[in-house]
C-alpha cells in the first residue's frame, strides 16, 4: 500500500521573491498510470505538523490515497523556519511550486484544490480572498483559520468546506465567524462541520465519507 509520506518524491523548489533568493521544501506524489489531465491538491500544514508521522494533519492526504476513487497529484510544500504561512513569501512559493508541476504535468487547471489546517487554513483565505480569480482555486477545504472578513466578497465564490470547533483560536473561533460571514451573504458554495466533540478532530474529518467527493466535484469549468 502506497504511504504519502513514504512514497512522495521529496523536492526543492527555488525562486526569487522580492529580490531574496528563496527555498521551499515540497512533496509530491502523482497517481500512477493515469491518462487524463489530473487535478492537482495543494496542502499547506498546520503549525509544528511538517511531514512528522501518520498522527499529524497529513492523514488526510493518506485518506485520499487510501480511497483509490480520486486519482490526482499532491503537493504538500514545508513552511520555511520561523515563517508563517500567511506571510505573502510562502503563499508566493506555494503558488511558484504550483506553476511550476502545472507545466511538468498533465493537469487539469480547472480542477485546483486547496486545503490547509490551522496556520496553513489562514493562508488558504489569503489565496482564495486576494485575487479576483481566487488564484484559479476551484474548492477549498479549510480546518480552523480564517479572519480574512474584509476579503469576503472574492471568499464567497469558491466552494468551501469549513470545520471549525469551539476550541480554534480560544475565543476568536474565526472560523465559526467565517461561516457565520458567508451565511449574511447568503452564499450558496460554502459547507460547515462542527468537531467540537470529536476525539480527534483529524480522525473525524477523514471519518467525513462525502468530503472528498464533494471536493473533486468541483471545477472552474462548471462556474
Amino acid at each position: 500500500m502506497t504511504n504519502f509520506l513514504a512514497d512522495s518524491k521529496k523536492l526543492a523548489y527555488t525562486a526569487e521573491v522580492d529580490g531574496n533568493t528563496m527555498n521551499m521544501d515540497y512533496l509530491l506524489y502523482t497517481s500512477d498510470d493515469y491518462k487524463e489531465p489530473l487535478p492537482i491538491v495543494l496542502f499547506l500544514h498546520e503549525n509544528g505538523e511538517e511531514w512528522s508521522d501518520e498522527t499529524s494533519d497529513t492523514a488526510i492526504l493518506q485518506k485520499v490515497i487510501d480511497d483509490g476513487k480520486f486519482p490526482c497529484i499532491i503537493v504538500a510544500p514545508k513552511c520555511i523556519s520561523d515563517c508563517n504561512w500567511c506571510d505573502w513569501q510562502m503563499a508566493t512559493l506555494a503558488l511558484g511550486i504550483i506553476n511550476e508541476i502545472k507545466d511538468a504535468y498533465n493537469c487539469d487547471s480547472d480542477r485546483f484544490y486547496v486545503m490547509g489546517f490551522g496556520m496553513g487554513a489562514f493562508a488558504i483565505y489569503d489565496l482564495i480572498g486576494h485575487e479576483a480569480d481566487n488564484n484559479g482555486i476551484a474548492g477549498a477545504v479549510t480546518i480552523g483559520g480564517a479572519y480574512m472578513f474584509d476579503l469576503i466578497e472574492n471568499i464567497k465564490n469558491v466552494p468551501l468546506w469549513i470545520f471549525y470547533g469551539d476550541s480554534d483560536y480560544e475565543v476568536e473561533n474565526y472560523s465559526k465567524k467565517m461561516v457565520a460571514e458567508l451565511d449574511k451573504l447568503g452564499g450558496k458554495n460554502h459547507k460547515s462541520t462542527d468537531y467540537t466533540n470529536a476525539v480527534n478532530k483529524i480522525n473525524f474529518i477523514c471519518g467525513e465519507t462525502d468530503l472528498f467527493n464533494w471536493l473533486f466535484a468541483q471545477s472552474k469549468g462548471s462556474k
